[in-house]
């Protein structure tokens, strides 16, 4: 496994509990872009959960350090993939 792909899959963890799961079938069906999503989506409701007076669990649980460097690392991992599919294919004649 891609050594970037493996540190993806063990910072998944760091996602809301209800989103783990998701986060792992995405990975597994190599769906960056959904996985994008759901990182930002996650630290977005995760602030946002934890403003409120009573935040639920799950965000309370949430390591906010590490969700934003798996966010970083899934965002790096998609900008390779756009650059790699940018690039012209090579003419070997």
């Amino acid at each position: 496994m891609n050594n970037t792909i493996s540190k993806i899959d063990k910072n998944l963890s760091s996602l809301p509990s209800k989103d783990v799961a998701i986060g792992r079938r995405f990975l597994e069906k190599r769906d960056f872009y959904s996985l994008k999503e759901l990182v930002d989506s996650a630290i977005i409701r995760t602030i946002r959960g934890l403003k409120v007076e009573n935040p639920k669990e799950e965000y309370i649980k949430v390591d906010l350090e590490l969700l934003n460097i798996l966010k970083s690392q899934v965002d790096i991992y998609v900008i390779e993939l756009e650059v790699l599919d940018e690039q012209e294919p090579y003419d070997y004649e």
